[in-house]
This record gives C-alpha cells, structure tokens and sequence, in this order.
C-alpha cells in the first residue's frame, strides 16, 4: 500500500499498465580519437645519461663508436647533449638505449608554458608586457591548477635569496650553470623571477 499525503493508495502490481517498448537505438558508430599531438623536440639532439661512474673516456669512446659528436656536458645533471645528423634522431637514440654504457639516451623536448597567472599584481610586471609573454591570451595557469607538492619547478636566474619567504624551506637543488663561485644572488633577483 502506497499513502500519499492523508489518503491510502492500493496498487496492485497486476493494475499497472505495462511500459511501452522502445524502439532499438541503432548502434552509432565509434567516437574517432583525436590524433595524438607530436612531441616536439630538436631533429638533431640527443639528451643522454651514461652509466654511473662512466670515465670521460668510456663516454669519448662511445659517442665514436655510435658515431655521436659531443656538444656539450651538464655535469649538475651528470648528462651530455649530444649532436647527430639531422632527423635521423631516433635511430641513434636506439643505438645509445642499447648500448651497455649509457643509461638512457632521449630526445631534447621542447618546453612549453601552459599559461599565465591571474595573480593581481601582475600588471605591475612591465617585463612580461614588454615581451608580449602577459598579452597571450592563452589559459590561466591557476584555471587549470593551484599546484601540488610533487610538482617540481626550476628557477633559472642569476641565483637566490634563500631566506626569502616564498622559497625558503622549499629548495631541493642547487646547480651553478655560470661561472660564478656560488648560488647566491647578490642582485637578489630570483625570487622576483620565482615570483611571476
């Protein structure tokens, strides 16, 4: 017995009306994925790490044998950039991912920003203005995140204030790529950089 508000309501499962069938839906044919967009990366370069504690010789020695010409070491990452000919990178990165003396060989990928930020004091970044990065119009990097703990982000500036309030605590690494004899930032600009 149904009540609905005061009065009882009988309904015996036999008084209902049957339900109309309805017709078969025709099976629709499968949704095309979107082809896959191609990774861009230098046609002519080769990021490859070699085995631990690889002399300069076994990895001279290599690259001769594999017949890739070193371009240039990045000894805070223990990574060599490597040159071969041009859009023939993939058969080489095989050659080096085969070999015995080289932990991983890829290629140089090139990085893209997502978006910009909707931070309120952005407007007061006349730098960003005067090289067109704040006019983009693309997506706001906070519209699509407000960031996690696992993501890591690098800073590559003239160095850093450590003690600064956004970063202190909060450095993982520290790699000098210039010629300076320390990380610190005497111009104390990182953290602006940090900033944007």
């Amino acid at each position: 017995m149904l009540v609905f508000g005061n009065a009882p309501l009988a309904v015996a499962q036999n008084n209902l009306p049957a339900l109309p069938t309805l017709p078969e839906m025709p099976s629709l044919p499968p949704i095309p994925s979107l082809p896959a967009m191609p990774e861009l990366f230098a046609p002519d370069t080769l990021i490859v790490k070699f085995a631990e504690n690889s002399s300069t010789e076994i990895k001279n020695q290599t690259n001769s044998q594999l017949g890739g010409r070193f371009f240039k070491d990045l000894p805070e990452l223990d990574l060599q950039i490597i040159k071969v000919p041009f859009g023939q990178m993939e058969v080489y990165m095989q050659a080096y991912n085969q070999n015995p003396n080289v932990l991983y060989a890829e290629p140089d990928y090139v990085a893209t920003a997502y978006g910009i930020s909707n931070d309120p004091s952005l407007p007061s970044q006349w730098g960003l203005y005067k090289i067109d990065a704040a006019e983009a119009g693309g997506q706001s990097a906070w519209d699509i995140t407000y960031g996690s703990a696992s993501v890591k982000i690098a800073v590559l500036d003239t160095g850093i204030e450590e003690s600064h309030p956004d970063l202190a605590g909060k450095i993982v690494g520290r790699a000098n790529f210039s010629a300076s004899a320390s990380n610190s930032d005497f111009l104390v600009m990182a953290p602006h950089v940090a900033g944007i």
